[in-house]
């Protein structure tokens, strides 16, 4: 559900076809957003065979991220040092005010590895957080997890995170 979400607001590829049979084809405001928006699509639960630790799994999306915005975005600098946040707020200045939709597959996945330490949970939630907090280029923001909902108070810190949209399923 969520990369079908992500193919049909993102204007990389062009979805149109396999959309318009469908019946949000025929609905309102289809034509204005199908393929029409940035966006940033991860799917947390792809991580290497070899990934060991918290540090490599976060790295590897901060290290995609950037180079995925380097190739989109190439009259903006993107550092190996700078935060991806503070990358996507200079796009979002230096370029025409651009904005992202996120749609975050799986985020909670890293929750069920036996790698990951109650402070990495912490410092993963804070990564949301930076990432899409009060940020003026979230668009909308798209969740899907696993994670239970009653027992789970990192699901209490997302909802509250101010945004535009959200969605956590």
């Amino acid at each position: 559900m969520a990369s079908m979400i992500a193919s049909f607001f993102s204007r990389a590829k062009s979805s149109e076809e396999l959309f318009r049979r469908l019946e949000i084809g025929a609905a309102e405001g289809f034509d204005a957003h199908i393929n029409q928006h940035n966006v940033i699509y991860i799917s947390f639960n792809e991580i290497p065979q070899t990934c060991t630790s918290y540090r490599e799994y976060i790295d590897r999306i901060q290290r995609r991220l950037r180079n995925d915005l380097r190739r989109e975005f190439p009259n903006v600098e993107v550092r190996e040092d700078e935060a991806v946040w503070d990358i996507l707020g200079e796009i979002y200045e230096l370029e025409n005010e651009p904005r992202f939709i996120f749609v975050l597959d799986e985020w909670d996945y890293i929750f069920h590895r036996n790698f990951v330490s109650d402070r990495d949970k912490e410092g993963f939630i804070d990564f949301l957080s930076n990432l899409l907090k009060g940020k003026d280029y979230v668009e909308l923001a798209y969740m899907t997890g696993i994670l239970p909902i009653a027992k789970s108070v990192l699901r209490t810190e997302l909802r509250n995170l101010p945004m535009r949209h959200t969605e956590v399923v």
